[in-house]
């Protein structure tokens, strides 16, 4: 029989980062507090400054659920003046043996999710993440043709470089161990959750639970997905190959539609002709050209706005 854990023992960190998501954060602080779990566990809930009602519903969920709801509320916004110093603090804040992953505008729908992703990171010490099937809210409308790969997740281990060829794990699915001592704060990671998993990678084998636990939001619009910062998501996977090494050259895939994206943008113009030197002068790049371009050309100009790669 397996023994029960000690309740009085922190088993799980929530880690929930909170920027004007006012219309979705109840459903997702919700999600947090249907947990039916024989450990204990708690939300570290950070409001960075938002300028909507957020830190409002946070002080509210604290107030009914103290032993669960933890919060941290900026007075200026942190993430614009450092976003390595949030990353540090939000995990310095996270004191359970494991800890999960949600962001504000994202929720959990299964009320065992932690009892489940507990349980099989109990009975299996090499793995250091595990993560779980997740669907899609689409917030200005379903995108035709478009698919995520998290969406169709069965039950499985995966290893070595598969994670970084495809955007596969929902961010709000995670559950990790809390091993976070040598972890590569680099200022150019922008996504947070990429370069985690890549790390945990290096601690044991990740698994992945083919149930649809949580939903994730995805907003077409997103800051991230505008143009002007290609570049940016650019110096990311670039960051990613330095930091992790050679075999994470599957990046690549991702980085050529981005300066193939800034190049047609561009006009011809300057942004334009820059893009393209930076892929003729790297052979690699050269090759993924060739491969995306009839992607590109031929693609209707709805899917086109759609060719960024997370």
């Amino acid at each position: 029989m397996k023994n029960e854990p000690d309740k009085n023992t922190l088993t799980v960190s929530i880690k929930c980062v909170v920027y004007n998501h006012e219309p979705y954060l109840k459903q997702c602080l919700d999600g947090f507090v249907m947990q039916k779990t024989n450990f204990r566990f708690e939300a570290i809930v950070h409001d960075d400054a938002s300028t909507d009602k957020s830190a409002d519903i946070i002080r509210e969920y604290a107030e009914l659920y103290p032993d669960i709801i933890i919060p941290v509320l900026e007075e200026e916004n942190l993430y614009s003046k450092d976003k390595v110093l949030l990353r540090r603090k939000m995990n310095n804040l996270c004191k359970g043996k494991y800890v999960a992953l949600c962001d504000g505008d994202d929720f959990w729908t299964d009320p065992y999710k932690l009892q489940k992703q507990v349980d099989y990171m109990e009975t299996h010490p090499g793995c250091s993440l595990c993560f779980t099937a997740a669907t899609i809210i689409y917030e200005k409308g379903v995108i035709e043709n478009y698919k995520l790969p998290f969406e169709e997740q069965t039950t499985r281990d995966f290893y070595g470089t598969e994670l970084a060829k495809k955007w596969v794990v929902a961010t709000a699915s995670i559950l990790h161990i809390n091993d976070m001592q040598d972890y590569p704060y680099d200022p150019r990671f922008i996504y947070g959750d990429f370069p985690l998993i890549l790390y945990m990678q290096q601690k044991g084998y990740i698994h992945c639970i083919g149930e649809k636990m949580v939903t994730y939001r995805r907003n077409v619009n997103s800051v991230l997905f505008q143009t002007k910062n290609a570049q940016k998501i650019i110096d990311h996977y670039e960051a990613i190959k330095e930091v992790f090494g050679k075999k994470y050259h599957c990046v690549d895939d991702r980085i050529v539609p981005l300066y193939m994206k800034i190049f047609r943008l561009g006009k011809f113009g300057k942004e334009s002709w820059r893009a393209l030197f930076s892929i003729l002068k790297n052979p690699r790049y050269v090759i993924q050209m060739i491969r995306f371009l009839p992607k590109v050309l031929f693609r209707s100009q709805k899917d086109k706005v759609q060719y960024v790669i997370r």
